[in-house]
């Protein structure tokens, strides 16, 4: 792929990365969005004419590849890939940015199982549409608990929370999670960062809930039923370890559900803040499943080692955001028509911004080169970080 340019705007972002290496991440990019699939054998056949090289055959494709994900610098590959990821991101015009955490498992293989495990922190937009900024494979089956939690927000932090006021400005930030992301240290930790609303189990906490009432366990979920009856919430403050917290109850929108209510744990004291403000941490788990099944099939995945899996995902990130920013265009120019559904009384869009975005990229690329000058346009405007902030990021990474 010696004939792929990669112009300076795009290299910018690869600081210490091998060119090959770069050239390689647009051919893979430009396979997985075309063929549909993260599996090497699939995309080893497109390879060559994505990048106009005739002589490139699948067997030497696919030796191509199989080096690029063996690199030994993927940790500083994946950063620089959420960095790229990043800055295709434009400017939000709402007050409050929200931040949504959630985690992925599915197995690989038929006789000898791997365990793919993927926590994942990003920005939920305006719009509703979710963008990957961080993610771990956590190479167990599960959930989370609150030391691996802790860690990974030290990732966030240690390389995007200086970043944001400068690419958003001073705006606040609100992390959404589900049941699995509860723990009082864990809070603790959460909250010297920024606020926070923590989705939790029916029974957990019900006993600091009762000593603020001043009343016994049995009793609170009467008391917290007849409240929410009357005026269509329930919210207390709460001790947990000595920090105080606001338990919010709310009526459960799934009718279906076990418990008739959905239960948080928040730094925030605003009912309007927080009652509108949950539900968007849904778009995560609509991301995971456009990525998974409905997009580029990242359940294809035929890679074991857990580098090689960040670098899939990787991939698939900056392949889902690209999708998203031609869907964005593409919908301003001409709005999505609605589809009203008289049984649920509901009206919805037609299909998705992803969905849009991704069959108007389909479209557009005939080759890699054509790929690589839509992201060059992104980025050719943005104004980037202080390379030298940047830059020591990248050498904090090499040097672990």
């Amino acid at each position: 792929m010696e004939f792929l340019p990669t112009t300076a705007e795009i290299r910018k972002f690869f600081p210490h990365i091998p060119v090959a290496f770069l050239r390689t991440f647009i051919g893979m990019l430009f396979c997985v969005i075309t063929k549909s699939t993260v599996n090497l054998n699939k995309c080893k056949k497109a390879l060559g004419k994505g990048v106009k090289e005739p002589k490139l055959n699948a067997d030497a494709a696919y030796k191509c590849l199989t080096r690029f994900f063996a690199m030994s610098c993927a940790n500083l590959f994946v950063l620089c890939v959420s960095y790229l990821i990043f800055f295709l991101v434009g400017p939000l015009p709402s007050d409050t940015i929200y931040l949504a955490i959630d985690r992925s498992n599915w197995q690989l293989g038929d006789k000898v199982k791997i365990n793919i495990n993927v926590l994942m922190l990003g920005i939920v937009l305006p719009n509703g549409c979710f963008v990957p900024l961080i993610w771990q494979n956590l190479n167990k089956k599960g959930s989370t608990n609150e030391t691996e939690r802790a860690d990974f927000l030290s990732l966030f932090i240690n390389h995007f929370l200086d970043y944001l006021p400068y690419h958003f400005g001073n705006k606040d930030f609100i992390l959404l999670g589900d049941r699995e992301f509860v723990g009082k240290k864990w809070f603790a930790v959460l909250r010297e960062i920024m606020n926070f609303i923590i989705r939790v189990r029916k029974d957990d906490y019900l006993f600091e809930v009762a000593q603020s009432l001043g009343t016994t366990v049995a009793k609170v979920q009467e008391k917290i039923a007849k409240r929410v009856k009357r005026d269509g919430f329930f919210s207390c403050k709460i001790q947990l370890n000595g920090i105080t917290y606001q338990y919010w109850v709310f009526p459960n929108k799934d009718k279906k559900a076990n418990d008739l209510f959905v239960r948080f744990v928040s730094t925030l004291t605003k009912l309007k803040v927080v009652a509108n403000a949950y539900y968007k941490r849904w778009k995560i788990e609509v991301f995971f499943k456009q990525c998974k099944t409905g997009g580029f099939n990242l359940q294809d995945l035929n890679l074991k080692k857990d580098k090689q899996i960040m670098l899939m995902v990787a991939i698939v990130g900056c392949a889902y955001v690209l999708a998203l920013r031609e869907g964005m265009i593409e919908h301003k120019r001409k709005p999505i028509k609605q589809q009203h559904y008289a049984n649920q009384g509901k009206t919805h869009e037609r299909k998705s911004i992803f969905t849009l975005g991704y069959e108007v990229l389909e479209t557009k690329l005939y080759s890699a080169f054509d790929l690589l000058k839509i992201i060059n346009k992104a980025i050719k405007k943005r104004k980037i970080i202080n390379p030298n902030l940047l830059l020591n990021k990248h050498m904090s990474v090499i040097k672990s």
